[in-house]
């Protein structure tokens, strides 16, 4: 830095403890103004360490002005609504600040990394030719640790990922207490975990939030589609609860007989799958109907509905085909499975042709309008 430079100190209170606690306004120019805020908050409270954040500037301040250097300092306070609105009172603040005093450099004080935060807001101002950080040191780590820690549950992400999880793990642990059956929370909480992650692994977790991110812009939007939603959720979860009930019965009636765990999810599968079919052509009528209304190209998706039924079928097919092998009719449950596998080709194979045919016929009215255009 040159001597013939202003140099222009920055003490940073992003949160504004300073205002909250004495009534001082902030910006606050010059070395004496700042001395008698800083004392006047460190009367208020003895614990701020904004107050030896100002005391810290006007040290630098001193040391600068004996080495000769023009210098000033300011304190700029923003808002206990810390982030956006905090850092734009900080931004409109320090515009005034450069309008009445003609600094070309500057060094910023803070108390910790929380403060740091908004340094580029500074620098795209004016120059930072230093970062002074004061910081009592006994609580320098644990400030840093606790900003890192904050700034990391505040991601949606990370607590999107972890909280949530950790949050039902100790709700099923504090059921199996109150139920008093504290052996259930091991069982539990490890089902719980397994399914976790097969959801992680599978990327069902994704489609679940593109699922209830499509509800909610269909109720914002006002499309039949959030009933149609709604509707089908609806479904999926009599089908899961119809297949518990199917399961269990099965359960109490061949308990004695079973040889895994692998047929009662057979059981399942076969009990509810048709209730997931159910839902998913319903979803697919309410898609085509906001398609129909808003003019878009519906009959690509004229297959979707054929398909889905293929599937359910196969896997009607599938598990009841394993439920009696299982059960030791081997030659019925192949028989039937093949047939199912037949059954749901023939059907997507019809899909397929249908969604073709229904292309074909707006391709040809397509070219005729621009025929006649």
């Amino acid at each position: 830095m040159e001597k013939d430079e202003k140099i222009l100190i920055i003490c940073i209170d992003r949160d504004d403890d300073l205002g909250r606690k004495t009534g001082i306004e902030t910006p606050i120019i010059g070395r004496e103004v700042n001395l008698k805020s800083a004392m006047e908050l460190g009367l208020a409270d003895p614990e701020e360490s904004d107050m030896n954040c100002i005391l810290g500037g006007i040290k630098l301040y001193d040391r600068l002005i004996a080495e000769k250097r023009e210098v000033e300092i300011v304190t700029l306070g923003g808002s206990e609504e810390v982030g956006v609105v905090s850092d734009m009172i900080i931004a409109e603040k320090l515009d005034n600040v450069l309008e009445r005093i003609e600094a070309t450099r500057a060094i910023v004080v803070s108390d910790g990394a929380d403060d740091e935060f908004i340094l580029p807001l500074i620098q795209s101002r004016i120059p930072i030719d230093s970062v002074h950080r004061v910081v009592v040191r006994q609580s320098e780590r644990l400030e840093s640790a606790f900003y890192l820690i904050k700034q990391t549950l505040l991601d949606p992400r990370f607590s999107r990922s972890t909280l949530i999880p950790a949050g039902l793990v100790s709700l099923i642990y504090a059921v199996s207490i109150i139920f008093g059956h504290p052996e259930w929370a091991t069982v539990s909480i490890f089902a719980f975990i397994g399914i976790y992650l097969l959801f992680l692994g599978v990327g069902l977790g994704d489609l679940m939030q593109n699922f209830f991110s499509a509800v909610k812009e269909s109720f914002y939007g006002g499309k039949i589609t959030f009933v149609t939603y709604i509707a089908a959720l609806i479904i999926a979860l009599v089908g899961t609860v119809q297949g518990g009930v199917g399961t269990w019965n099965y359960y109490v009636l061949h308990y004695s007989e079973l040889p895994g765990y692998l047929l009662l999810f057979m059981v399942f599968l076969n009990e509810s799958i048709w209730w997931y079919t159910g839902a998913g052509v319903l979803s697919w009528c309410g898609r085509m109907i906001n398609m129909y209304l808003d003019r878009g190209a519906y009959w690509r998706h004229w297959a979707s509905p054929l398909i889905i039924l293929a599937f359910g079928l196969m896997m009607w097919g599938g598990s009841e085909s394993v439920r009696l092998i299982l059960e030791g009719s081997s030659g019925e449950g192949v028989r039937l499975l093949i047939f199912s596998i037949m059954g749901a080709v023939l059907i997507s194979i019809i899909g397929v042709w249908i969604s073709q045919s229904i292309k074909n016929y707006y391709s040809e009215d397509d070219q005729i309008e621009k025929d006649i255009i």
